[in-house]
């Protein structure tokens, strides 16, 4: 599935996303997130303890929403699944990079746990920019 050009737009002002995810109670739970893209889907970096994680493990169902940082009107919504969890070295790397994106340096936050990049694969991509 290919990506808006819009969004490309938004990745290049720092646009987060807000990441949606199910709980096992069946409500809902929604973070904040760094975020980047390949050329088939979206990647998010957590850690193995946290319940996202655990969240998608179990239910790999998700929603993203980027609101773009200079028009809170234009915005992409992305529904998918999680398809891969990558950890290790490669993991600790892809917060690095996605540091590096955001703040202009390596992630500096103490990491308590394994550091574990999620690859999303959408099914949905929706573009919603009424006044633009």
């Amino acid at each position: 599935m290919q990506f808006p050009d819009e969004l490309h737009e938004m990745i290049a002002e720092k646009a987060v996303a807000v990441l949606t995810t199910a709980m096992p109670s069946g409500d809902f739970q929604s973070h904040v997130m760094w975020f980047d893209i390949t050329d088939s889907a979206v990647r998010i970096n957590t850690q193995v303890d946290r319940v996202k994680y655990r969240n998608l493990q179990r239910d790999p169902r998700c929603s993203l929403v980027v609101v773009h940082p200079k028009n809170p009107y234009s915005y992409v919504e992305i529904r998918g699944r999680a398809i891969s969890f990558t950890a290790g070295q490669a993991g600790r790397d892809h917060i690095d990079e996605l540091s590096q994106h955001y703040l202009g340096s390596p992630y500096g936050l103490k990491i308590k746990s394994e550091r574990v990049t999620i690859e999303i694969e959408p099914h949905s991509v929706t573009l919603r920019s009424p006044f633009r």
